[in-house]
């Protein structure tokens, strides 16, 4: 499998841009050059195979050759909630989550409960789950939920 890369841009075959930090690591840590291949995903479920045109510090100009169907999700939704764990262990938890084909991941507060994460934890979660995405191969991002509390959660369960 060719090194991924992800955009929250819509993806077609033709040329494409790609900026903002993939664009960063594809070229400046990672140093790919014209001529490399390399794939593309933005979340929707499929691969986009590319031939990289141009390399800048800012920007990286690529040709997606075409759309593949890679399905490799599970038949079913998987729904886990879960108390956070401290440290960087929520991010390991994350990928274990991600690496296991979680569909969705809804933080839980309970009762002795010793983080709650805030607002800007969710933007760290999300690109926690992208890399993880990156590494195995899924194509569809994990779901993560705003932090709920357990009885609500329960609640909502039971209702819906």
């Amino acid at each position: 499998m060719a090194d991924r890369f992800y955009t929250d841009q819509p993806l077609s075959p033709g040329e494409f841009v790609l900026d903002g930090p993939e664009a960063h690591h594809l070229a400046a840590v990672r140093r790919f050059e014209a001529g490399d291949t390399i794939t593309l995903f933005n979340g929707d479920g499929c691969d986009y195979p590319a031939e990289v045109l141009s390399a800048g510090k800012k920007q990286v100009s690529v040709m997606i050759r075409e759309r593949l169907d890679a399905d490799r999700e599970l038949l079913f939704p998987l729904v886990i909630a879960s108390a956070l764990p401290k440290g960087d262990r929520a991010d390991f938890l994350l990928e274990k989550l991600v690496e296991l084909g979680v569909t969705t991941f809804v933080p839980l507060i309970c009762e002795r409960s010793v983080v709650v994460p805030k607002e800007f934890k969710q933007e760290k979660y999300q690109r926690a789950v992208v890399e993880a995405s990156k590494q195995c191969g899924r194509n569809m991002l994990m779901e993560v939920r705003p932090t709920i509390k357990f009885a609500e959660f329960v609640k909502e369960s039971l209702d819906g």
